[in-house]
């Protein structure tokens, strides 16, 4: 019989990896869409016993000084998806950026929660799914229902489209 808890954990290397490929994709496919010019960002995953792995992706690094204030953020989506009446499937779901709640952040069941930050919120969104999707870790189903809730196909879609032609 194999490990239920196997079953539940995300392989965390093979995921930076996958969200590396999305973010370059974005970099290369969506040069204007960035004003900001950062071309990175901050992967985090928090398992449901509340173990975090972190990393940068793109250009940002643990070294940078951005890196905490990312990683900051990232923790903040991930706590947007556990609001006190239930849990969400996208932090896209109680978004109100006057005070502080945006995009990025997943819900991804047994495995936990996912959040990128560093991109434009879409972009965030778009380049963690394309490594969820990269990875094997979430359903069509629920690419198609996380994606309509903020309205992200088209990203998405050119995103990916890019990092594994």
């Amino acid at each position: 019989m194999k490990n239920m808890s196997k079953l539940c954990e995300i392989d965390f290397l093979a995921l930076h990896g996958a969200v590396e490929r999305a973010v370059a994709s974005y970099i290369r496919i969506c040069k204007d869409a960035d004003p900001n010019e950062i071309s990175g960002g901050v992967l985090l995953h928090r398992s449901n016993r509340g173990v975090e792995k972190h990393t940068g992706v793109g250009t940002i690094t643990q070294k940078s000084e951005l890196y905490n204030d990312l990683l900051s953020t990232a923790r903040r989506l991930i706590e947007q998806l556990v609001p006190p009446l239930k849990y969400h499937m996208t932090s896209y779901q109680n978004r109100d950026p006057e005070k502080g709640l945006l995009g990025g952040g997943l819900n991804i069941s047994c495995m936990g929660k996912v959040a990128m930050t560093g991109l434009p919120e879409l972009a965030n969104e778009a380049c963690l799914m394309c490594g969820l999707v990269q990875c094997d870790l979430v359903s069509d189903t629920f690419v198609t229902k996380a994606l309509n809730i903020s309205d992200n196909t088209a990203l998405y879609e050119c995103i990916h489209k890019g990092a594994w032609r």
